[in-house]
């Protein structure tokens, strides 16, 4: 049985949302507290990844804590490096996505008992209608949807 370790990634500064998402209550919780539970429902450990200035707090269910980097590429490092090195699969998992269902971690992990196939990332095709804008934000081309589609493996 393979060993699965998650890395719930909370490093983010919210500016988009106008404060910390992750660490905003939902259902009388803090928003990152449950995408570690959604990632306890397949992993033997899980790591989270706060911002260099929070305070890191084991209060959220996660087995270590440890502070991101500046980018969240920086931030899955750090992640990497507290994940022990006898884990066999690594699920990397954005916290401020906290209702992802345990069918959507099992489906990934499945993906990677396939032939060939290191790493899996769950998608869905868009509903919405995408346009291409221009530096001057005119529309220059309404992208396909059906051009999204796809199979289980890229490139198939």
């Amino acid at each position: 049985m393979a060993r699965v370790w998650s890395i719930v990634v909370a490093g983010g500064s919210g500016r988009r949302f106008g404060e910390r998402k992750q660490f905003s209550s939902l259902g009388g919780r803090p928003v990152l507290s449950w995408s570690v539970d959604a990632c306890r429902t397949v992993s033997d450990g899980v790591v989270l990844v706060v911002p260099v200035d929070a305070e890191p707090t084991r209060q959220s269910g996660a087995d270590a804590v440890v502070t991101g980097g500046a980018t969240r590429a920086q931030s899955v490092r750090r992640g990497l490096e507290a994940v022990p090195t006898d884990a066999d699969v690594i699920v990397v998992h954005d916290a401020a996505r906290p209702l992802a269902p345990p069918a959507l971690f099992c489906a990934v992990l499945e993906a990677l008992h396939e032939d060939g196939v290191v790493g899996a990332v769950p998608g869905l095709p868009p509903s919405d209608t995408i346009k291409v804008v221009d530096r001057h934000m005119h529309i220059t081309n309404t992208l396909d949807r059906t051009a999204f589609a796809f199979s289980r493996r890229a490139g198939s």
